[in-house]
């Protein structure tokens, strides 16, 4: 939690997995990027684009609204943009990025993680 600025950061994402004989722990589910919004909220947000689930990256891009070079979120497969609540500035994608629940325990930052369908506009939890 302290480690947590405004600028987001990408952090890997694991769990123990459970099936009918066993518990796997550790596994890697996915990956969020973590950051703090301006009110100093702690923000998760999935780091696959909801268009066709290619990696998100955090990057310095021009605005395609105002012209003007700031850090956002990227889509390099299709050239989409989002600011850094998530918001769609322009591209294919069907929806703004995908948000995760957080809560704060003890200092450390637990996220409720979901991956979501691509491809449509409304969020929608796959499985």
């Amino acid at each position: 939690m302290d480690s947590l600025d405004k600028t987001p950061r990408k952090f890997q994402v694991a769990d123990d997995v459970k099936d009918a004989w066993i518990t796997i722990p550790r596994q890697k589910l996915g990956s969020v990027f973590l950051f703090k919004s301006e009110n100093g909220e702690v923000r998760a947000l999935q780091t696959v684009c909801p268009h066709a689930g290619c990696a998100i990256e955090a990057a310095t891009k021009k605005n395609p609204q105002n012209g003007q070079e700031q850090l956002m979120f990227y889509c390099p497969c299709h050239a989409a943009h989002f600011d850094l609540a998530g918001v769609k500035l322009d591209g294919v994608s069907p929806r703004d990025l995908d948000t995760l629940e957080t809560k704060i325990e003890d200092g450390k930052v637990f996220v409720r993680f979901q991956n979501f369908l691509t491809g449509i506009a409304e969020k929608k939890a796959t499985g």
